[in-house]
């Protein structure tokens, strides 16, 4: 993990001038415990590449070790539908490897922010990996809870639809902005 962390790092550094980094570390449990790290940059103005690194144990086969993982490359973009309101829909593409083999996939999804009160935004945020026979939808809702100016934590509800398989629970995401 410290290697991955250290390349999506030194990754979002070479292009850290076109705007602000942005790492989020997610822990989430739906069955089974699973990790994320995710890292961000702004390449123009509403356009950010986001690196989404997960280790995801117990899911369609995903068991073990951190030789279990999924890596995911995106583009996503910002909007503001209305007052407080905002979305970024995205559009990625990844690589996953299990006990089952390894398998590319492409992904699409949506995040929401509203901002509900002066401290805490309610958050809603879907993402499908759609493989060559099967898929997998994340989707989360809860609370952002800004900390301090650069940090904030989210308080998350958490699930994963596949084929066969709907697990819910919970989870918790620390995001930094530099």
């Amino acid at each position: 993990m410290k290697k991955i962390f250290l390349i999506m790092f030194f990754a979002m550094m070479g292009t850290a001038y076109a705007g602000q980094i942005y790492l989020d570390a997610e822990v989430n449990y739906t069955n089974v415990t699973n990790r994320s790290l995710r890292a961000a940059t702004d390449i123009a103005p509403n356009l950010k590449v986001r690196l989404n690194y997960s280790i995801m144990n117990g899911l369609l086969e995903l068991r073990g070790s951190l030789n279990n993982f999924m890596l995911t490359g995106q583009a996503i973009t910002s909007v503001k539908l209305m007052d407080g309101l905002t979305t970024e829909p995205f559009v990625g593409a990844g690589w996953a490897r299990s006990i089952n083999g390894d398998a590319a996939y492409g992904d699409l999804g949506v995040d929401f922010k509203y901002k509900l009160l002066s401290f805490a935004n309610l958050i809603a945020e879907g993402d499908l990996q759609i493989y060559s026979d099967s898929y997998m939808l994340f989707y989360r809702g809860g609370f952002n809870i800004p900390v301090i100016k650069f940090a904030s934590l989210d308080l998350l509800y958490s699930s994963v639809l596949t084929n066969d398989r709907h697990s819910i629970g919970f989870g918790g995401r620390l995001n930094f902005v530099f």
